[in-house]
């Protein structure tokens, strides 16, 4: 297998399309910084499946589009193709192979294989074992030396398992492998199902037996019904084949009964002019008879209201013959009466003039027991104000004479209410007192104002 060319075509800094020919030996690609000498190493492993921004030194894998500069648009497609010759012990047809990748601004991108849409995973799986790849040995960046120099046992391992052709071997068991956990995943769920479906075998086998019942008995039910449905067919038939014969008889007697009636009509006719005729010379002399009735029945009505009008006069002269005598008898009964009720309004007049005499006598007795009670009032108040003062007056002297021979302040008293006044406190007479009399030379009007002061 030999590389043949790499077409670049809106890859970052590559805007146009640019063919690089691998067809003589070349040993580098020389350039000034900036030039692109890494985009085509970029362009390279990109096309192959790379799918980490960061190794395409980008922050986004959209980044590797053409992003224009001040005199160029920039691109909306990235394409990358990759030639190959001496491909046929790969597998291919034909003796040379071309893998294509294209990216778009929206994010979609496609692989092909010789202008057929592929997958990536068909583009790995064919160029595994020949050392062309993303991370084969087929490209070495700068610092990768140093890193297999210093690199494990194992990464060490993948690159020569990958120079001498088993990697492929190895991806291929690895994906076996994988396949047998996911069977053995699935036999494991497939035999969890299978019990479950065991279990439910027996509800399963009722509901089926149950169907089978439902199958027959349905049968059966459509068979019968299929049965009513012929007998009801021919029962309706035979009816209506009767009731068709029975219509035809009785379109023929139809026929009969319109004859009849025509002639009939043809008779009716002629009989509706003798009977208006005659119906005209029946109306003349019921006119006639009409009148004359008219008149009778006049003369019969002004009979017998000149009968009823006599009647009634007389009825009513007799009642009014009874009305004057009811009436007179009424006359004296309430002539007699009238003269009694106006002599008891006499006699009610004079006992209303004594009761009102009466009335006024006493509204003057009651006045006068008023005023002598507030006069007796006001002296009362008086007397009882004098006495209660006498009273205090004593009891202050006695009590101020009693705290002395204790032991007692006599100022305790104008702190108990002693004096003037006011009244006294019975527990703090009770404990100045003591056990002493008090003698109060005063009259016994002088005692009752005393206790009702102490209280």
């Amino acid at each position: 297998m030999k590389l043949e060319k790499l077409t670049v075509n809106g890859f970052k800094s590559f805007a146009d399309k640019t063919e690089f020919k691998f067809n003589r030996n070349i040993t580098a690609i020389v350039g000034p910084n900036g030039c692109g000498k890494s985009n085509v190493v970029d362009a390279i492993k990109w096309v192959l499946g790379n799918q980490s921004p960061k190794a395409l030194r980008s922050g986004q894998m959209t980044d590797v589009i053409f992003s224009g500069s001040s005199s160029r648009k920039p691109s909306g497609m990235s394409e990358v193709a990759l030639s190959f010759s001496g491909v046929t012990g790969m597998g291919m047809e034909n003796d040379e192979l071309e893998i294509t990748r294209r990216l778009y601004k929206n994010g979609d991108s496609s692989y092909m294989i010789n202008g057929k849409l592929c997958r990536l995973k068909d583009i790995r799986e064919m160029f595994m074992d020949t050392g062309v790849g993303v991370s084969a040995y087929s490209i070495i960046e700068q610092g990768q030396i140093d890193q297999l120099l210093h690199a494990s046992k194992q990464d060490r391992r993948t690159i020569f398992e990958e120079a001498a052709g088993i990697s492929k071997y190895k991806a291929h068991k690895k994906e076996a492998l994988r396949k047998l956990d996911r069977t053995e995943q699935n036999l494991l769920r497939l035999a969890d199902i299978v019990s479950e479906v065991q279990k439910q075998l027996r509800s399963i086998k009722l509901q089926a037996g149950k169907a089978r019942n439902y199958l027959e008995y349905s049968k059966r039910l459509k068979e019968l019904r299929v049965n009513y449905s012929l007998s009801e067919y021919h029962k309706i038939t035979t009816q209506t084949k009767e009731k068709n014969h029975i219509l035809a008889e009785q379109r023929d007697s139809f026929g009969e009964v319109a004859a009849k009636v025509a002639r009939s009509d043809a008779s009716l006719s002629e009989l509706g002019k003798e009977i208006m005729e005659t119906e005209v010379e029946i109306n003349r002399w019921d006119n006639t008879l009409v009148a004359a009735k008219s008149k009778i029945e006049q003369q019969v009505d002004r009979i017998g209201f000149l009968k009823s009008r006599t009647a009634e006069l007389l009825e009513r002269k007799a009642n009014a013959a009874d009305q004057i005598t009811r009436l007179t008898e009424q006359s004296a009964v309430f002539t007699h009466d009238l003269q009694q009720c106006e002599k008891q309004v006499v006699d009610n007049e004079s006992v209303f003039e004594q009761k009102n005499a009466l009335r006024d006598e006493m509204q003057e007795v009651i006045a006068e027991i008023n005023r002598e009670c507030a006069s007796i009032t006001a002296d009362l108040e008086d007397e009882k104000s004098g006495i209660i003062d006498i009273v205090n007056e004593n009891m202050f002297g006695a009590l101020r004479m009693i705290s002395v021979q204790q032991g007692y302040d006599p100022r305790d008293f104008a702190l108990m209410g002693f004096g003037g006044a006011g009244s006294l406190h019975s527990n703090a007479v009770a404990k100045l007192m003591g056990s002493w009399p008090v003698i109060v030379p005063n009259s016994p009007g002088v005692l009752c104002a005393l206790g009702d002061a102490t209280t």
